[in-house]
């Protein structure tokens, strides 16, 4: 067996809808060469997120998937006194981490 991967890292962050009324907080991982972030579904839950296109995304195995593009607004949650928002734009789909 070979330690010699790197282990993952995960940071705790806010995400919330555009006007702000509902915030729930997630663990993510911190992947600095991702070109976009992918989301379930059903870990948005009550949050009601603008929807603003579709994608299909391909793993290194199998056929590609639909999944819609999602806004969200996002901040790390290491200062409750300054949260930095930022808005992205995410991948939700209830089949993405099934498939892949």
């Amino acid at each position: 067996m070979c330690d010699d991967y790197a282990k993952l890292q995960y940071v705790d962050v806010n995400i919330t809808h555009c006007d702000k009324s509902g915030m729930k907080v997630l663990s993510a991982l911190n992947d600095s060469g991702a070109q976009i972030s992918v989301i379930r579904s059903d870990v948005l839950g009550s949050l009601h997120v603008p929807y603003v296109g579709k994608v299909k995304l391909r793993g290194i195995v199998g056929s590609a998937v639909s999944a819609n593009l999602v806004k969200l607004d996002v901040a790390l949650s290491n200062s409750e006194n300054d949260m930095s928002w930022r808005p992205l734009v995410y991948i939700s789909s209830a089949t993405v981490f099934n498939r892949f």
